[in-house]
């Protein structure tokens, strides 16, 4: 099936690739998905939502380590 996608190539010299990279790791998104995104006009992620998702996930692990040995899960009261 043929496709509407254009292919977009580029130069960059080392300093732009390296922002280019930096960038992507940051934002966690591929080069092409950054750039796209920059083009469109689509809100980037913002790097502090990831560390909020990362922590969120970390507490999910402990309890679920929790679970699986049997200890029980101590409930916070205010």
């Amino acid at each position: 099936m043929a496709t509407t996608r254009n292919l977009v190539k580029t130069y960059l010299d080392p300093a732009e690739l390296a922002r280019l990279d930096t960038l992507t790791g940051q934002l966690r998104l591929s080069r092409s998905e950054l750039i796209r995104r920059l083009i469109v006009g689509t809100r980037l992620p913002n790097a502090r939502d990831f560390a909020a998702s990362e922590a969120i996930l970390d507490l999910l692990r402990v309890n679920a380590d929790q679970a699986r040995t049997g200890q029980p899960v101590q409930a916070r009261t205010r």
